[in-house]
């Protein structure tokens, strides 16, 4: 059987480019490949599964002599323990990939295209509406990627509204957000909506209501029968709400 001479960094410098591409060749299946252009980049010969594999471990010299041996003792371990290493290459690139898609959609992404994709036929003035309330919650969870987003972010986004006095405004905000999370399950992004139960921790409307009536007064409910209106608490509240 022939065993190739090892390779040193001189011999690998010195080998020039050649009409067709020609290998040089280290030992165990590792080897450089010299291309007619002149670039140099490592390779190395398997066997898996019956069948002869080859596989890339980059472009010289920015993969040195030394470095190569390591790649190619490291994949020799994989391919013992009956691993595939071109097979584990493609999956740990899937991976990453999804990693880099995940990263990127954040809450203000999935946001917005639940935006677009939701009120194209709302008036603009509501359109506005939303808009704003989608401004408060980025504010806190803008930048956050959805699939790392908790019930405890969402809940800290609502308090620090409700804890300013607005509690209409943080329940407002829940509601979106909810909308929001709800888009991002049902497109695959999240498994479950971590909004689902944000009034839980919020003070209730009622509590509102309460105060907009001891502020204004108690209003007669004859009157309110004789105008055919609401009593201005259950108004102010209704405005509130639908605003």
């Amino acid at each position: 059987m022939w065993t190739p001479k090892p390779l040193n960094d001189k011999r690998i410098a010195a080998a020039a480019p050649r009409q067709k591409e020609y290998s040089l060749w280290d030992g165990q299946g590792l080897h450089i490949i010299i291309k007619p252009s002149g670039k140099k980049a490592w390779r190395l010969q398997f066997s898996f599964d019956g069948k002869k594999k080859l596989m890339g471990l980059g472009e010289y010299p920015a993969v040195g002599l030394k470095a190569a041996r390591e790649k190619a003792h490291r994949l020799r371990g994989l391919i013992a323990a009956n691993i595939n290493p071109i097979e584990q290459r493609r999956e740990e690139k899937v991976i990453r990939e999804r990693e880099k898609q995940r990263a990127h959609r954040t809450f203000r992404v999935v946001g917005d295209e639940w935006f677009t994709g939701v009120t194209a036929n709302y008036r603009a003035s509501n359109q506005k509406k939303v808009l704003w309330l989608l401004r408060l919650l980025y504010e806190t969870l803008g930048d956050m990627p959805i699939e790392a987003i908790r019930y405890a972010d969402i809940r800290l986004a609502l308090r620090e509204v409700a804890e300013k006095g607005n509690v209409v405004t943080a329940h407002k905000m829940g509601g979106k957000a909810r909308e929001i999370c709800g888009y991002a399950r049902r497109n695959g992004y999240i498994d479950s909506n971590p909004a689902d139960d944000f009034t839980k921790d919020l003070p209730s409307i009622l509590c509102v209501w309460h105060r907009i009536s001891a502020r204004r007064g108690p209003v007669r409910p004859s009157s309110a029968r004789q105008t055919g209106r609401r009593p201005r608490d259950a108004t102010a509240l209704y405005r509130l709400l639908s605003a």
